[in-house]
């Protein structure tokens, strides 16, 4: 399942588009990913409130409806890990769902990630063996959310990286121009 974020706590606002685009988009981008679909759960819980979300109650919710019985887990890139431990209520996150770690730049392997996380006490304690199983090679694609927002407000019209259903239907309502 893709869970589109409502406003991030370690963002001072929210996204530009609206969460009814976000959630198009997405539905758009994953329309030929197989066993795939978009649950709005942290958006439906945000309501127009504007008020931050926070991945502990999207993960509770998750719990609650799959039961206690089902294996959650989480996709997040190196980065995020590495900062997970701003996050609101982070180590029982943990306990809800293990995560699997996308190793991207800089943390493109997992001895990289396995030593940034040694060198930040936080960590302090978590088993480096079971940290290692979790984390994942995938090619690293040269794109970025925010680059691609600026190419199209550039008006550039040949975006590597986003699927043309997408790119076709961000023209349609003028989204980021």
């Amino acid at each position: 399942m893709f869970v589109p974020a409502a406003r991030s706590p370690h963002k001072d606002a929210g996204p530009v588009a609206t969460d009814a685009d976000r959630v198009r988009m997405l539905a758009l981008a994953i329309a030929e990913l197989e066993g795939s679909g978009v649950w709005t759960e942290e958006l439906d819980r945000a309501g127009e409130s504007g008020e931050p979300s926070y991945w502990i109650d999207t993960l509770i919710a998750a719990r609650a409806q799959a039961g206690e019985q089902a294996v959650l887990r989480f996709l997040i890139g190196a980065d995020q890990l590495l900062a997970l431990p701003r996050w609101h209520r982070w180590r029982e996150l943990l306990e809800l769902a293990a995560p699997v770690v996308v190793a991207r730049e800089p943390y493109d392997d997992a001895a990289t990630i396995l030593d940034a996380m040694r060198s930040d006490p936080a960590w302090e304690g978590f088993d480096r063996d079971t940290w290692a199983s979790r984390i994942v090679r995938a090619p690293v694609l040269p794109y970025s959310a925010t680059a691609i927002r600026a190419a199209i407000a550039r008006g550039n019209t040949d975006i590597p990286g986003l699927d043309p259903r997408v790119f076709a239907y961000i023209n349609e309502r003028s989204l980021y121009a």
